[in-house]
């Protein structure tokens, strides 16, 4: 069962909100994201300028994630699946402290 905690923290991420004064590494990450590439949804009449910034954002978060140490090459067992979109699914993991998100293949 997910805590209302994580459940709310995924929420914002969805949302783009940016956490003010949050420490975690979840939040942290997404307001990096917010401030370097804003928080507007996909619009299909921007779809070709939504693509070259989410490959820059693929390139943020990977080498972020390998300087921080949180680059996973294969989903550690007994995580928990949360939820799935268009371009990703989402786990949580086996402590229940952690949700990690996977992106099978290019959006």
């Amino acid at each position: 069962m997910i805590s209302n905690e994580i459940r709310g923290k995924l929420q914002n991420i969805v949302g783009g909100t940016r956490l003010e004064g949050a420490a975690d590494r979840c939040s942290t990450v997404r307001n990096l994201l917010v401030e370097g590439f804003g928080a507007s949804p996909t619009v299909k009449g921007e779809f070709e300028s939504q693509s070259i910034i989410k490959e820059k954002q693929v390139s943020f978060l990977k080498s972020y994630a390998e300087k921080e140490d949180l680059w996973l090459e294969s989903l550690p067992s007994g995580c928990q699946y949360l939820t799935e979109g268009g371009e990703s699914k989402v786990y949580l993991t086996e402590d229940g402290r952690s949700v990690i998100k996977i992106q099978p293949t290019r959006y």
